[in-house]
């Protein structure tokens, strides 16, 4: 059977360690509900602990992949 996928399978193993990894940050983030103070560039606020781990994360999945896709030449 030909897939339009260019020949990649589904399951590969970066796709199982990404999977684990987040599995363990979303459940990282979901045990640590407690509110803390953080200190912006320009403001302070107090916000839920799981926020913060969530929003650096993706920032964290979104700065690896423009580095990877840069890398990769595309």
């Amino acid at each position: 059977m030909s897939g339009s996928d260019g020949g990649r399978s589904g399951l590969t193993p970066g796709r199982i360690i990404a999977g684990v990894l987040v599995v363990l940050i979303l459940l990282f983030a979901a045990l640590n509900s407690q509110s803390v103070r953080v200190h912006w560039l320009v403001t302070t606020t107090t916000t839920p602990l799981f926020v913060v781990i969530l929003v650096f994360a993706l920032l964290g999945l979104l700065l690896g992949y423009i580095l990877g896709a840069r890398s990769r030449g595309k």
